[in-house]
């Protein structure tokens, strides 16, 4: 991953496909909103189905006054998405239940810290140690979890680093496939 600085104008990424409930977009925007009154410059992208402007979503973030510092993207396909992934200087992903979340190791590798819900399915087991867990029912603690990051740059930057070297060494492609190849050879003995 590059060298790079935490500055004032905080960019925070969410990539949800769908406004359903389970996503819980709707508590991401009214913590967002608390948190950019003290972090003016600070903007929210939303990536995925029904994000775009003039979508379900935008429509209900402007009419509950919640659109002010979002942009409200849509769907990107998955190359281009991870090409301007580390750009942004956060991943918010406030699911309220996730199988293994690619976008969390996705996000990692790319040097982009995340939060995620410490009661959100596998979440915790991916993230624990390299990112943010907050219950994610709490706006209090959605903001408290972005205040840490962009209060304490040292401890942002060293969570990036070590998220990234967590991922690179657990997630590398060619360990995942030696052991889903053992795991195979491994059924086929059995099975014969």
């Amino acid at each position: 991953i590059k060298k790079r600085k935490l500055n004032k104008k905080i960019k925070i990424v969410m990539i949800n496909n769908g406004f359903q409930a389970r996503k819980n977009i709707k508590i991401a925007l009214r913590a967002f909103k608390e948190f950019n009154k003290n972090f003016p410059n600070s903007k929210l992208t939303l990536y995925g189905h029904f994000m775009e402007r003039h979508n379900i979503c935008f429509k209900w973030a402007k009419k509950n006054n919640l659109a002010k510092s979002v942009i409200f993207y849509g769907f990107l396909p998955q190359e281009n998405l991870m090409k301007i992934l580390p750009k942004f200087d956060i991943l918010l992903h406030t699911a309220l239940e996730e199988t293994f979340g690619n976008i969390f190791i996705e996000s990692m590798i790319r040097g982009v810290p995340v939060i995620a819900g410490k009661n959100s399915g596998a979440a915790p087991e991916v993230i624990r140690g390299y990112g943010l867990l907050v219950d994610v029912t709490d706006i209090k603690q959605i903001i408290n979890g972005l205040n840490k990051y962009t209060l304490d740059p040292k401890f942002w930057s060293k969570i990036r680093d070590k998220a990234y070297k967590n991922a690179k060494k657990k997630y590398n492609h060619k360990n995942i496939a030696k052991k889903y190849l053992l795991l195979y050879k491994k059924t086929l003995r059995n099975k014969f």
